[in-house]
C-alpha cells in the first residue's frame, strides 16, 4: 500500500498525519481508512472509537456517503459492531450470547457457531441450555463474540485486540 505524501513519517501528539487516507485492495472495496497520529489510538477503547466518529474537527468519516458527525450516537452504535479483547459473556444460553436481540433465525445462529469452529459446543450443550461461564474457556468465549459479530449486520467492525488472550 502506498500512502502518500510520506508513509514513513512519525507522528507526535500534535503533528499532522503523514497521509490523509489510502485505499485497500478490492477485498475491502469501498472502504477508506484514515491515517491519524499514532498517539490518538493509544487510549481508544471500542466505544471511544464510536465517539471519535462524531468529532468532525479531527477528520471526516463517511459511511454510505453520510458524514458520521451528522448521525446520532444511537445510530452510530447501531452500525458499529465490536469484538472486545475481553469477551463479553451474557449470563444465560449460547443463543442469548450469539443473538442478544433475538433477531436471527436458528439457521444463521447455528451456521455462525459452526463457522467459528464451535460445532462441538452445539453438540454438547445445544443453544438453549443455560451455560455456566466457568464451562467455557476464554478462547471459546472470544469465538462466540465473533459468531455474534457475524450475526449482526453492521457497517463497521471494530476488533479490539480480539484474539490477544
Amino acid at each position: 500500500m502506498d500512502c502518500t505524501p510520506n508513509a514513513n513519517q512519525s507522528f507526535g501528539p500534535r503533528m499532522e498525519p503523514g497521509c490523509r487516507s489510502f485505499d485497500l485492495p478490492s477485498l475491502f472495496e469501498n472502504l477508506v481508512f484514515a491515517c491519524l497520529p499514532a498517539a490518538l489510538f493509544i487510549a481508544l477503547s471500542p466505544w471511544s472509537f464510536v465517539k471519535l466518529l462524531r468529532r468532525p474537527a479531527l477528520f471526516s468519516l463517511r459511511i454510505d456517503n453520510v458524514d458520521t458527525s451528522a448521525l446520532r450516537r444511537s445510530d452510530l452504535r447501531h452500525i458499529t459492531n465490536v469484538v472486545p479483547q475481553d469477551p463479553l459473556w451474557i449470563p444465560g444460553t449460547i443463543r442469548a450470547n450469539v443473538d442478544p436481540f433475538h433477531v436471527a433465525p436458528d439457521e444463521a445462529i447455528f451456521a455462525a457457531i459452526v463457522r467459528v469452529g464451535l460445532g462441538s459446543l452445539l453438540e454438547a450443550h445445544g443453544t438453549d441450555k443455560v451455560i455456566d461461564v466457568a464451562v467455557l474457556s476464554t478462547g471459546q468465549k472470544q469465538l462466540l463474540c465473533f459468531a455474534r459479530a457475524m450475526i449482526k449486520t453492521s457497517k463497521i467492525l471494530v476488533l479490539d485486540e480480539a484474539m490477544s488472550r
